[in-house]
């Protein structure tokens, strides 16, 4: 009897710890999204733990999803692609190992990537974006804002950026940069006639 007790026992520990790996997602299209990349390993049509953080590469776009809840269980992911959905909040504090974001056409209208350190590609094409602190993203090469609604943008510590484009941002008249000599001209940096290059005075 009391074998019978402790294999009871046993089986419903293990259940229950198995259940407690699976992960929730507020926002069904989302994680059936994420189902259909590839990422469910074991077919229950659930996302684990240890499915999670094997996700490298995630593209979601044209799913309506909403709500991004549950990206932060993607430990170890380094290219997140979330085209025309309806998203309007991303936060990405706890995927440090990202390295390119595109967001374009969702009505976003606030983004934190201070904490992804190693990004170099954020392409954020027609979005409801007024501002974007970029300061800790020295690494960013390559960024794309236009068609938004950007008032304010400071670039003066992205010292590394060979491609930017900010154009068709109509409230946009300043973007801060490290060296003025180094954006005119340049084909690779684009912003509206109406908007000027300004040298920031940056402490590094």
């Amino acid at each position: 009897m009391k074998t019978n007790h402790l294999l009871i026992f046993i089986f419903t520990l293990s259940f229950g710890l198995a259940n407690a790996q699976i992960i929730k997602f507020p926002d069904l299209r989302f994680k059936e999204a994420i189902i259909a990349s590839g990422a469910d390993a074991n077919f229950n049509r659930e996302i684990e733990v240890f499915e999670a953080e094997g996700v490298i590469r995630l593209d979601v776009s044209y799913k309506e999803i909403s709500d991004l809840t549950g990206i932060e269980t993607l430990k170890k992911l380094q290219e997140f692609v979330c085209n025309d959905n309806n998203i309007t909040t991303i936060n990405l504090f706890q995927n440090t190992d990202l390295q390119t974001l595109i967001c374009s056409n969702n009505p976003l209208s606030y983004l934190d990537i201070s904490k992804n350190l190693k990004l170099h590609t954020l392409i954020a094409d027609q979005t409801l974006l007024t501002t974007v602190n970029l300061t800790e993203n020295e690494l960013l090469t390559k960024l794309s804002i236009s068609k938004s609604k950007l008032t304010s943008l400071d670039i003066s510590r992205n010292t590394k950026l060979t491609n930017v484009d900010c154009t068709k941002n109509l409230d946009l008249k300043s973007i801060m940069v490290f060296s003025i000599p180094a954006f005119i001209n340049n084909k690779k940096y684009k912003k509206d006639k109406e908007a000027e290059w300004v040298k920031a005075e940056v402490k590094f």
